[in-house]
């Protein structure tokens, strides 16, 4: 985890993975202030529980330095094909953290922001067209306990604002332990020139954003200074969905060369999951799927310019 402090906020950023660092830096950016890392192990119940003790006392220094105090959850140890056990035991960290915040505020007389980073994804599968009006299910355990965080937050008193934010198919920078979705997964594979084996369809639809632009929409969300006030989860979704097709079309428009997918057509993963345009916040603006394509491109290549030169190399030779 992370700990940003500015003159005004002292901000406590759990998960640094694929959404968490987009946040991470664009706090950093608006700020100009730096970042502490503290150690947060998921392992085991003591583990989590003796960092998590740490990670209270030093946000009782920074509350008492003054600073006005939000805490960010884009954390999670496991994705769509988490087991009931694996989401059982991310809950109850969840709860631990969510009970050691509110005592804190108790102790320290002060009410900090809360921003959770749920899932449109994994609350919507199969929906087509979600508007702010469509009630989310929890198909799998992992919607599950999406749905359990999202009410454990909001049930508590101990915090001035909450605010909840569902973003649809993510994708972004290639980076190890990052969780890749199917654009990285597609871009990094067709730049290794192998075959990419799916489970889903050609022309299944999803609804595909960049994690930078989820990163700068929630860090302007955690700065401002708004007055307290009760909001719905807010969707951060394309708003136009892609086929798994026409993302492949895009990735090799700016590769320059074809790709190659694998289909596994007993798919249990192939129902369209869509979001409607007016479902999502009007100072929400995600960049379009060929821009942000050519931009993981772009960072993919320079973040590794040696191991892409030889392949290169070996490819032309």
């Amino acid at each position: 985890m992370l700990i940003v402090q500015s003159e005004q906020q002292s901000i406590a950023l759990f998960g640094v993975g694929l959404i968490g660092s987009a946040i991470a830096e664009a706090l950093q950016r608006r700020t100009g202030a730096p970042a502490t890392g503290l150690r947060l192990r998921w392992a085991s119940q003591d583990d989590f529980a003796d960092d998590l003790q740490s990670v209270m006392q030093a946000l009782e220094w920074r509350t008492a330095a003054g600073a006005r105090p939000a805490v960010v959850w884009s954390a999670g140890a496991g994705g769509f094909g988490a087991a009931e056990s694996e989401t059982r035991a991310e809950l109850q960290r969840f709860e631990q953290l969510v009970g050691a915040l509110e005592r804190l505020a108790a102790v320290r007389d002060v009410k900090p922001d809360f921003h959770l980073v749920s899932s449109g994804g994994g609350l919507f599968e199969g929906r087509r067209a979600v508007t702010t009006a469509t009630q989310p299910a929890s198909a799998r355990p992992y919607s599950a306990l999406k749905l359990a965080q999202e009410a454990a937050i909001t049930s508590r008193r101990h915090f001035r604002r909450i605010r909840i934010y569902r973003p649809s198919s993510v994708y972004g920078r290639i980076r190890p332990g990052h969780r890749l979705g199917l654009v990285s997964t597609l871009i990094r594979n067709g730049i290794a020139r192998q075959v990419t084996h799916l489970v889903g369809r050609t022309h299944t639809l999803r609804d595909f954003v960049h994690a930078d632009d989820i990163g700068g929409f929630v860090a302007r969300e955690v700065l401002s200074a708004t007055a307290p006030d009760q909001r719905p989860p807010c969707m951060l979704a394309a708003g136009k969905p892609s086929s798994v097709q026409e993302v492949q079309r895009a990735i090799e428009s700016v590769l320059g060369y074809r790709t190659f997918i694998s289909f596994d057509l007993r798919s249990n993963n192939d129902a369209d999951t869509t979001f409607a345009p007016n479902s999502l916040p009007t100072r929400w603006q995600p960049r379009p799927l060929l821009e942000g394509v050519r931009g993981v491109v772009e960072d993919y290549k320079s973040f590794q310019p040696d191991s892409w030169r030889r392949r290169q190399s070996d490819l032309d030779g």
